[in-house]
């Protein structure tokens, strides 16, 4: 790391074409052509010769300093200095001119640098323009990097000579928005995004920013028609943390939410984009006037999509009319990640259509043997074919993968070329303080974000050499193994509830060959050039080393469940099931907590705060919703009929006589009511097909209240009902009660005063007599059936016959 030496700093010798690909430059043989530093000593002036310079000349300054211990003075243009000049901003210096051409055609964040004999030009149009060009020729001339935020991830090598050879390149950027982290780390790796410069993408807020544009703060009380109606109430929000929909149909509504935007951009013209996204939730609005504007014909995907491009465009429409270059953002995501089926449907051109790529990851978007990116592929190119401006939100950061190692540079390279191929706006990515995890998959992102040509293999090699130094042998053996496991194991990460991918990808065997890289590593820390070198290394590798901890806890916790859940006949997860998690998982729980908090202080994790680590540290939650399916990609909830039970089991179909009158029993999780209200009631369709109230869940005065209880529906009569399968409607009253869960619904014999109590300890304690004994029934696996939001819940459940009928 400390190594005094001459540093010929010409880019080819230096970095070779890793580093070389997406800028247009050249870097001319024959040798250096000036001096900036001599001996320690400084052999030039750095020159502000435009608004905006002032800061880039500083920061250049700042870290030839770091390099060489040469204090070399900042001065304005009309000083007139003598000797060699590094000029930052404008189009000149000495005998250098950047042509009209190239000038013009330059947009805000492009950069040149050009030296001669007698000048370095180190310049841009904007603040941003010229940091870029002084920050490229600092990584590209002088080895610094900035792997990671901080001056841990700063690498700034020694030297007591800087020189430069003859340099000429041009920089230009690919997307308009590049939006990997922020602050000076995003900046000095040429993103535009939240980095505080002059001349940034400026975006107002990140996304679900319905309750920014019309805060229920101010307008809930008057206005509570401007909320979505579910379950026939207006949602009435009282503040952001109700997290409610709009009526996008209302009149008032696009109106006042373009006017809120056009106020945005009055009060601070430099703006660029407003994101205009829905809440992270699928309570939309179920007025008349909303559902009509839903698509026939629509699936599960995009559901929503037409209703929202309507209000999308209605409010583009009245945005543009003041201000045509301001740009509306809108996230294509959840039921309405697809584009409409009308392909005639077209996107206003002030709009950016936000794709959100939720998973997969671990298998590129362009991959066809993945099920998840088949379809998000199919979406992305559907989009594109009807809107000017689409963008990705990426997820190289995502919360439902728990902080782990995320092992996605072969993805990284493949997909980031594709976005270029396919035209995007930009690439906009989650980002988190969890660097031990994260880290290499956050620089290798923001480096082919600004060039997509860049070789990957290079930029991870460089990585490790110079972030590890001494260690980089080890260290680059660990990545490479972490992402071959990934790319071996084909498990699809991350989804809501990742914990079987967990157990899949991180196996006993992955997690001893990284220990092993991890400490030879380690080892190697102790034969640095110096104590100041050999304690940021091992400060470097303690970031990995948390999280591989973290890692090898979290997976060991996972397993302890599964086995746990492996034997269980039932197959929901019942309560007694539930406390014993409680107690087996609750010393892996602390453990965690103990080392996602040190991760914390570290930057190594995140923290255990997050609903997501919340949901993880809960053993009987993460039982419950172990294996829970994607909706809209194909994926069925797993249930199973009676005869699935029988061939499972290996048992001959059987079926007790038919009765003249039969029961329903429904066993599941947290049915509520009042002193006066049931929260569901419970319906048949009969041979008429009409649909039948037969009773409700819970009864007043025998509420379940977060248990797992049988509720019992007896004295129907077979003869009203079809022989062959019994159609079910469960409805949900709305309000503030939490979803229930349905486990299982059994069709019994009936027997005249059966208690739900009495049902409840026959069902838990000998599930299979009421299998054997029931007509029928449909079982859920783990989490069970969700019942709630105002929604239906409908079954249909086969019902045994017996030989002869």
């Amino acid at each position: 790391m400390n190594c005094n030496r001459t540093a010929w700093v010409v880019l080819a010798v230096v970095l070779g074409p890793a580093f070389c690909a997406g800028d247009e430059s050249a870097s001319v043989p024959g040798g250096a052509v000036a001096t900036l530093v001599e001996g320690g000593r400084a052999t030039c002036s750095i020159v502000v010769a435009a608004p905006g310079a002032q800061r880039p000349a500083e920061e250049l300054a700042t870290y030839l300093l770091k390099i060489s211990g040469a204090s070399i003075p900042v001065v304005p243009a009309a000083a007139g200095v003598a000797g060699f000049r590094v000029v930052v901003g404008g189009r000149t210096a000495g005998d250098i001119e950047v042509d009209a051409t190239t000038w013009e055609g330059m947009s805000r964040d492009g950069y040149v640098i050009r030296s001669s004999p007698s000048a370095l030009l180190l310049t841009g149009k904007t603040e941003l323009g010229m940091f870029y060009a002084v920050d490229a020729f600092l990584e590209k001339q002088c080895g610094v990097r900035w792997f990671m935020p901080g001056d841990l991830g700063e690498v700034v090598p020694k030297m007591d000579a800087v020189r430069i050879g003859r340099l000429d390149e041009t920089g230009r950027p690919v997307f308009r928005m590049r939006w990997v982290g922020r602050g000076e780390w995003a900046r000095r790796n040429r993103m535009n995004v939240g980095v505080g410069a002059e001349g940034e993408f400026k975006v107002k807020w990140f996304v679900h920013t319905f309750d920014s544009l019309l805060p229920p703060e101010t307008y809930g009380a008057a206005h509570p028609e401007y909320y979505a109606l579910v379950g026939g109430k207006r949602a009435a929000p009282k503040g952001k943390g109700d997290q409610v929909q709009l009526c996008t149909s209302n009149l008032e509504v696009i109106r006042e939410v373009a006017a809120n935007s056009i106020r945005l951009k009055d009060a601070d013209p430099t703006l660029d984009m407003i994101s205009v996204d829905p809440m992270d939730n699928l309570s939309f609005c179920e007025c008349e006037n909303c559902r009509a504007l839903d698509e026939p014909g629509a699936e599960t995907n995009n559901s929503l999509t037409r209703r929202l491009l309507i209000f999308y465009n209605a409010v583009a429409e009245i945005v543009g009319r003041k201000y045509p270059d301001l740009l509306l953002k809108s996230i294509a995501y959840l039921s309405y990640v697809a584009p409409p089926v009308d392909a005639k449907v077209r996107v206003s051109s002030n709009s950016v259509i936000q794709f959100c790529r939720f998973i997969c990851h671990n298998h590129a978007l362009t991959d066809p043997g993945c099920p998840y990116n088949r379809e998000y592929n199919k979406y992305i190119q559907g989009w594109r074919q009807i809107a000017g401006n689409v963008a990705i939100y990426e997820y190289y950061y995502k919360c439902s993968w728990l902080e782990l190692p995320w092992p996605i540079v072969h993805t990284l390279r493949t997909d980031i070329p594709y976005f270029q191929k396919l035209g995007m706006f930009g690439v906009a990515t989650q980002y988190g303080a969890n660097l031990g995890s994260n880290g290499l998959d956050y620089y290798v992102a923001a480096k082919l974000t600004w060039d997509p040509s860049l070789d990957v293999d290079a930029l991870v090699a460089d990585f490790c050499t110079r972030f590890y130094a001494g260690a980089s042998a080890p260290m680059l053996e660990y990545y490479r193994t972490l992402e071959d496991a990934a790319v071996a194991s084909g498990v699809h990460i991350a989804r809501q509830r990742s914990y079987a991918e967990v157990v899949a990808l991180f196996t006993l065997e992955l997690l001893a060959k990284l220990d092993a890289c991890l400490t030879r590593a380690e080892s190697a820390a102790g034969g640095a050039a110096s104590p100041a070198d050999s304690a940021t290394l091992r400060a470097r590798l303690e970031l990995v080393r948390t999280s591989l901890e973290y890692t090898e806890a979290c997976a060991e916790y996972l397993r302890v469940l599964a086995a746990l859940r492996k034997d269980e006949d039932a197959p929901w997860i019942s309560a007694a099931l539930a406390a014993q998690a409680a107690e087996v998982g609750a010393p892996h729980v602390e453990r965690i907590r103990t080392i996602l908090n040190r991760g914390k202080a570290l930057g190594a994790t995140g923290g255990p705060e997050t609903s997501y680590m919340t949901r993880l540290l809960d053993p009987a939650g993460v039982l419950r919703n172990w294996d829970i399916p994607e909706i809209g990609f194909g994926e069925k909830g797993k249930s199973r009929q009676k005869k699935d039970w029988l061939a499972e089991s290996g048992r001959e179909p059987m079926a007790p006589p038919r009765p003249a009158t039969f029961a329903v029993w429904l066993f599941g999780n947290d049915f509520d009511s009042d002193d006066v209200q049931s929260e569901h009631d419970v319906w048949l369709i009969n041979t008429a097909g009409e649909k039948v109230k037969i009773g409700v869940l819970a009864p007043v005065g025998d509420a379940g209240d977060k248990a797992d209880k049988c509720y019992v529906i007896g004295g129907l009569s077979a003869a009203e009902y079809p022989r062959d399968k019994l159609a079910l409607v469960v409805t949900d009253a709305g309000g503030s009660w939490t979803v229930s869960t349905v486990f299982g619904v059994y069709v019994m014999p009936d027997e005249p005063g059966l208690t739900s109590v009495a049902a409840t300890e026959r069902l838990t304690r000998d599930l299979n007599s009421v299998r054997i004994a029931s007509l029928g029934f449909i079982e859920s696996a783990d989490r069970g059936m969700d019942c709630g939001d105002a929604k239906e819940l409908r079954l249909e459940i086969e019902l045994a016959a017996r030989p002869g009928e």
